[in-house]
């Protein structure tokens, strides 16, 4: 028997923490979702090939795949926070494979 992770899990948690945004394909129609989880400073360690290891700041997204209404998520859509305006690029799509997305995220130009 499938587990219901969207369901049980993610929708609730999500309703929770989420705020809007407006998901938008390259070259298709803009999406709203009401319950993404924005996170403006992600942080991600990174090691160099010397072992120097690195802190990487950048913004990321955490959406529902069920919210998408069955488009697919991919590099260069757009991605508007509702609550300050800005936009920003999809540079990295990393599914969980229990209905979750974590988007890596660039600040449009100009922002």
């Amino acid at each position: 028997m499938a587990i219901d992770w969207d369901g049980l899990v993610l929708k609730g948690v999500m309703d929770i923490f989420g705020e809007p945004i407006s998901y938008v394909p390259r070259g298709g129609a803009p999406i709203a979702i009401t319950d993404a989880v924005f996170d403006e400073e992600s942080a991600e360690i990174a090691v160099g090939e010397d072992g120097q290891m690195a802190t990487l700041r950048k913004p990321t997204c955490g959406i529902r795949v069920a919210a998408l209404g069955g488009a697919i998520a991919s590099q260069s859509d757009t991605m508007i926070r509702i609550a300050t305006g800005l936009a920003y690029i999809v540079k990295d799509v990393v599914p969980d494979g229990h209905g979750h997305i974590r988007l890596t995220l660039m600040t449009k130009g100009g922002q």
